[in-house]
């Protein structure tokens, strides 16, 4: 037996193993917030000037924040219209649920300026896309270092500020804080063991994520389940699971009751072709993007969709970033070399993730005959209004590489060690930093100012949607029921769960 010093000793050992644990663990999260501070800094680096940028479709955003604001008290549940007189191919006159223009229009309401609110919602949506980015990709990889590197890439991805500071659209600013949510549970879809009793419960995260996309943005939401699609077909037979078809069967019932309340209004206002015709280009095949511009490493802030207005220079950002795409690179090299070729649930999904994205990076170019569609018919134009652009597809495409990175990085760990992974972060992180900022500060130099001192800010006024179907007044009480129905089941889960224990 051991004496009563011996085990007073191991006593104070262990105490110490403890204090020191804490002090280890405190010292993590203050680095993890740092990180995250700066990745939120640098990309509000925009947001810090007395004057807004001219996005392409700012003053829509500023007049749907207005009209959102009138309705508060007024109108419930706010829809914003569109005018008939309005131009064709005009994606700013779709019909959205405006459910997060509520944000700045409750600091409208609190006295801030236009200006001021508009500033303040795209700085919560970088802090949020950071954070919600961390939080999923650290479930997905397993690993610290790796989850931050992966949230750095995605909140600098220059397709994501394209649409944050060159579009203006705040719907599409709010989707891409939700999209790490629907990539993150299709990841562990196929990744966690299906006897797990946690397994079931995925459908719980994609419902979430499916229904703050489809809140947000409709052509978000339209291209990303595209992505999911061709997710669940290259999969194979690891789609073909029971367990896997319980959870999106879950999922999209789940989905489709939850928000029936706009989506039904939106698809009835469809049936009217000129509510269609509204939102189609007259070429919407031109409006694609080019190879190039995916591999371009520097990127100059240009506002055109079309190749040919100004060269490489003159079109938007839709790329992944330098970072992304050489550790893409590594990736392919590392097939060909053999390196992945365990039969590992990540490993079979970060190899498949690229020929998804070669179906994505093909759909949203100017190879694919979109042609054929247009004008084809009322279905293939309700799909072509629904996509708006062919760049939409670069949405995913940029999330689908950035998770192909982050999965790189994950691995690198345990097949080259600790230490070549965290010089491959470290370069990760200082390309990263050097082609952000310089994207940034071509943003800013090029980039008409709007000062809102001087007066010139003129949203567009949008009209309300007070006339109301029995119809969407039914599908509203659908919605209202299926939400308490999730409240009431999680509710009873929790108690179920406090009993165990």
């Amino acid at each position: 037996m051991e004496s009563e010093e011996a085990f007073s000793l191991k006593g104070r050992r262990m105490e110490n193993r403890y204090h020191a644990a804490g002090k280890q663990n405190k010292t993590a999260v203050k680095w993890n917030a740092f990180c995250l501070l700066l990745i939120i800094g640098v990309a509000s680096v925009p947001l810090m000037t007395n004057y807004l940028l001219e996005g392409n479709d700012l003053m829509v955003s500023l007049g749907r924040i207005e009209a959102v604001k009138q309705g508060i008290g007024n109108v419930f549940p706010i829809r914003t219209g569109v005018w008939p007189t309005a131009d064709y191919g005009y994606g700013a006159a779709s019909f959205q649920a405006d459910v997060f223009y509520v944000i700045p229009a409750l600091l409208r309401f609190l006295g801030a300026e236009p200006a001021t609110a508009y500033k303040l919602f795209l700085f919560l949506a970088n802090l949020l896309t950071a954070l919600i980015a961390f939080c999923c990709f650290r479930k997905c990889f397993g690993r610290t270092d790796a989850a931050m590197a992966g949230s750095m890439l995605y909140t600098w991805c220059p397709c994501r500020l394209d649409a944050i500071y060159i579009s203006g659209n705040l719907g599409e600013t709010a989707a891409w804080i939700f999209l790490p949510l629907i990539m993150s549970g299709l990841i562990r879809l196929y990744t966690m063991e299906q006897d797990q009793a946690e397994y079931g419960k995925l459908w719980i995260p994609l419902t979430v994520g499916f229904s703050l996309l489809a809140l947000s943005s409709t052509s978000i939401l339209t291209v990303t389940l595209g992505m999911t699609l061709f997710i669940l077909l290259l999969m194979g037979k690891r789609s073909l699971g029971r367990q896997i078809f319980l959870v999106l069967g879950r999922t999209a019932a789940a989905f489709m009751l939850i928000n029936a309340w706009f989506l039904i209004p939106m698809l009835l206002r469809l049936q009217d072709a000129e509510n269609v015709q509204i939102l189609l280009p007259a070429d919407f095949q031109s409006m694609g993007t080019y190879l190039v511009q995916y591999l371009s490493i520097f990127q100059w802030g240009g506002r055109g969709t079309s190749y040919f207005e100004n060269g490489l220079a003159g079109t938007r950002a839709m790329a992944p970033g330098a970072a992304v795409i050489a550790l893409v690179l590594i990736r392919l090299w590392g097939m060909y070399i053999g390196k992945y070729q365990e039969k590992s649930g990540e490993t079979v999904l970060g190899n498949r993730l690229l020929p998804v994205c070669l179906l994505l990076i093909f759909l949203s170019s100017c190879s694919f005959p979109w042609d054929f569609f247009q004008d084809r018919n009322m279905i293939c134009s309700i799909l072509l209004s629904f996509l708006q652009s062919p760049t939409k597809w670069a949405i995913p495409v940029c999330l689908s590489l950035v998770m192909v990175a982050g999965i790189t990085l994950g691995q690198t760990a345990g097949q080259e060690g600790e230490k070549r992974c965290r010089i491959l972060i470290l370069a990760v992180t200082v390309v990263s930093v050097g082609t952000t900022q310089f994207f940034i500060g071509n943003v800013l130099k090029t980039a008409a100012c709007i000062w809102p001192q001087a007066g010139n800010l003129n949203p567009v006024p949008m009209p309300f949607v007070t006339e109301e179907s029995m119809v969407w007044r039914l599908s509203e009480l659908i919605s209202a029921v299926a939400v308490c129905g999730c409240v009431v089941m999680s509710i009873v889960r929790g108690r179920n769960r406090v009993k165990e224990v």
